[in-house]
Protein backbone atom coordinates (compact mmCIF):
# COMPACT_ATOMS: atom_id res chain seq x y z
CA UNK A 1 0.00 0.00 0.00
CA UNK A 2 0.89 3.19 -1.12
CA UNK A 3 0.55 6.36 0.95
CA UNK A 4 -0.53 9.31 -0.76
CA UNK A 5 0.90 12.19 1.04
CA UNK A 6 -1.08 14.96 0.71
CA UNK A 7 -0.04 18.55 0.48
CA UNK A 8 -1.56 21.20 3.02
CA UNK A 9 -1.94 24.64 1.56
CA UNK A 10 -2.06 27.55 3.57
CA UNK A 11 -5.24 29.11 2.40
CA UNK A 12 -5.23 32.25 4.90
CA UNK A 13 -4.56 35.35 3.83
CA UNK A 14 -2.20 37.52 5.30
CA UNK A 15 -2.48 41.77 6.15
CA UNK A 16 0.13 42.39 3.53
CA UNK A 17 -1.85 40.70 1.04
CA UNK A 18 -4.71 42.53 2.11
CA UNK A 19 -2.30 45.93 1.45
CA UNK A 20 -1.08 45.20 -1.69
CA UNK A 21 -4.27 44.73 -3.30
CA UNK A 22 -5.39 48.58 -3.01
CA UNK A 23 -2.30 49.30 -3.94
CA UNK A 24 -2.39 47.56 -7.39
CA UNK A 25 -5.30 49.26 -7.91
CA UNK A 26 -4.36 53.01 -6.45
CA UNK A 27 -4.84 54.38 -10.21
CA UNK A 28 -8.43 52.92 -9.45
CA UNK A 29 -8.84 53.84 -6.34
CA UNK A 30 -7.62 57.46 -6.89
CA UNK A 31 -10.48 58.05 -10.04
CA UNK A 32 -13.33 56.72 -7.56
CA UNK A 33 -12.37 59.13 -4.85
CA UNK A 34 -11.64 62.51 -6.64
CA UNK A 35 -14.68 61.51 -9.17
CA UNK A 36 -16.89 61.01 -5.70
CA UNK A 37 -15.33 64.98 -4.36
CA UNK A 38 -16.06 66.56 -7.83
CA UNK A 39 -19.98 65.01 -7.37
CA UNK A 40 -20.53 66.29 -4.24
CA UNK A 41 -18.70 69.90 -4.33
CA UNK A 42 -21.20 70.31 -8.01
CA UNK A 43 -23.99 69.20 -6.11
CA UNK A 44 -23.36 71.20 -3.28
CA UNK A 45 -22.81 74.21 -5.43
CA UNK A 46 -26.17 73.84 -7.17
CA UNK A 47 -28.13 73.10 -4.05
CA UNK A 48 -30.06 76.33 -2.81
CA UNK A 49 -28.87 78.06 0.57
CA UNK A 50 -31.37 77.39 3.48
CA UNK A 51 -31.16 79.49 6.18
CA UNK A 52 -31.95 79.54 10.08
CA UNK A 53 -33.43 81.78 12.11
CA UNK A 54 -33.44 80.42 15.65
CA UNK A 55 -35.10 82.59 18.74
CA UNK A 56 -35.93 81.42 22.61
CA UNK A 57 -38.14 82.25 24.73
CA UNK A 58 -38.66 81.60 29.03
CA UNK A 59 -42.29 80.30 29.25
CA UNK A 60 -43.20 82.72 32.40
CA UNK A 61 -43.24 80.74 35.70
CA UNK A 62 -46.02 83.02 37.35
CA UNK A 63 -49.59 82.61 36.65
CA UNK A 64 -48.93 79.71 34.37
CA UNK A 65 -52.19 77.48 35.43
CA UNK A 66 -54.03 81.01 34.03
CA UNK A 67 -51.86 81.61 30.59
CA UNK A 68 -52.41 77.90 30.23
CA UNK A 69 -56.24 77.97 30.72
CA UNK A 70 -56.17 81.67 28.55
CA UNK A 71 -54.35 79.59 25.93
CA UNK A 72 -56.99 76.55 25.62
CA UNK A 73 -59.91 78.79 25.44
CA UNK A 74 -58.62 80.12 22.24
CA UNK A 75 -59.02 76.93 20.98
CA UNK A 76 -61.91 75.31 22.02
CA UNK A 77 -63.52 73.63 25.46
CA UNK A 78 -62.24 70.29 23.95
CA UNK A 79 -59.02 71.72 23.73
CA UNK A 80 -57.92 70.71 27.68
CA UNK A 81 -59.30 67.78 27.05
CA UNK A 82 -56.98 66.96 24.40
CA UNK A 83 -54.45 68.67 26.03
CA UNK A 84 -54.66 65.25 28.47
CA UNK A 85 -55.03 62.76 26.50
CA UNK A 86 -52.42 63.43 24.13
CA UNK A 87 -50.03 64.13 27.03
CA UNK A 88 -49.42 67.40 27.19
CA UNK A 89 -49.67 67.88 30.66
CA UNK A 90 -46.24 69.81 30.80
CA UNK A 91 -46.83 73.98 30.32
CA UNK A 92 -43.62 73.70 27.44
CA UNK A 93 -44.95 70.53 25.80
CA UNK A 94 -48.31 72.86 25.72
CA UNK A 95 -47.25 75.58 24.08
CA UNK A 96 -44.92 73.95 21.78
CA UNK A 97 -48.24 72.13 20.74
CA UNK A 98 -49.65 75.69 20.56
CA UNK A 99 -47.14 77.35 18.47
CA UNK A 100 -46.98 74.37 16.20
CA UNK A 101 -50.94 74.26 15.99
CA UNK A 102 -52.76 74.29 12.52
CA UNK A 103 -54.20 78.01 13.20
CA UNK A 104 -50.77 79.91 14.49
CA UNK A 105 -49.10 78.19 10.76
CA UNK A 106 -52.32 79.68 8.69
CA UNK A 107 -52.18 83.21 10.76
CA UNK A 108 -48.17 82.81 9.56
CA UNK A 109 -49.39 81.51 5.93
CA UNK A 110 -51.70 84.72 5.41
CA UNK A 111 -49.25 87.35 7.34
CA UNK A 112 -46.21 86.36 5.22
CA UNK A 113 -48.07 86.09 2.05
CA UNK A 114 -46.73 82.04 1.54
CA UNK A 115 -49.38 80.77 -0.46
CA UNK A 116 -47.78 82.65 -3.55
CA UNK A 117 -44.41 81.97 -2.24
CA UNK A 118 -44.24 78.68 -1.92
CA UNK A 119 -46.28 78.26 -4.90
CA UNK A 120 -49.26 76.27 -2.61
CA UNK A 121 -52.68 76.06 -3.97
CA UNK A 122 -54.15 76.40 -0.40
CA UNK A 123 -53.25 77.99 2.77
CA UNK A 124 -53.62 74.94 4.15
CA UNK A 125 -51.06 73.08 1.80
CA UNK A 126 -48.67 75.88 2.44
CA UNK A 127 -48.94 75.86 6.23
CA UNK A 128 -48.44 72.60 6.01
CA UNK A 129 -45.20 73.04 4.06
CA UNK A 130 -44.34 75.91 6.73
CA UNK A 131 -45.07 73.54 9.67
CA UNK A 132 -41.65 70.95 8.11
CA UNK A 133 -40.37 74.32 8.09
CA UNK A 134 -40.82 75.07 11.88
CA UNK A 135 -38.83 72.67 14.52
CA UNK A 136 -40.40 74.00 17.90
CA UNK A 137 -37.93 71.89 21.23
CA UNK A 138 -37.92 72.81 24.98
CA UNK A 139 -35.17 71.97 27.07
CA UNK A 140 -36.49 70.06 30.18
CA UNK A 141 -34.29 71.28 32.33
CA UNK A 142 -33.91 75.30 31.69
CA UNK A 143 -37.43 75.68 30.53
CA UNK A 144 -36.12 77.05 27.68
CA UNK A 145 -38.23 76.94 24.03
CA UNK A 146 -36.09 76.99 21.28
CA UNK A 147 -37.72 78.35 17.76
CA UNK A 148 -36.09 77.06 14.57
CA UNK A 149 -37.66 78.53 11.17
CA UNK A 150 -35.59 77.41 7.47
CA UNK A 151 -36.57 79.37 4.89
CA UNK A 152 -34.16 80.37 1.94
CA UNK A 153 -34.58 83.83 2.25
CA UNK A 154 -32.86 84.33 5.82
CA UNK A 155 -34.66 87.98 6.30
CA UNK A 156 -38.31 86.05 6.34
CA UNK A 157 -36.74 83.46 8.20
CA UNK A 158 -35.83 85.98 10.63
CA UNK A 159 -39.33 87.43 10.45
CA UNK A 160 -41.44 84.23 10.76
CA UNK A 161 -39.39 83.46 14.16
CA UNK A 162 -39.98 86.79 15.58
CA UNK A 163 -43.81 86.84 14.80
CA UNK A 164 -43.75 83.46 16.38
CA UNK A 165 -42.94 84.96 19.70
CA UNK A 166 -44.64 87.53 19.08
CA UNK A 167 -47.89 85.82 19.22
CA UNK A 168 -46.70 83.39 21.83
CA UNK A 169 -46.12 86.59 24.10
CA UNK A 170 -49.73 88.30 23.24
CA UNK A 171 -50.90 85.19 24.54
CA UNK A 172 -49.67 86.56 28.25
Amino acid sequence: MEKQQTESKDESISLLDLLIVPLKRKKTVLIITLAAVVITAAISLLMPGIYMAKTRILRPQQKSSVVVSQLLSQFGGAAGTAASLFGLNSPNALYIALLTSRPVMEALVERFGLVKLYGAETVVAASAQLSSNVKVRSSSWSGIISISVYDRDPQLAADMANDLVKQEACNY
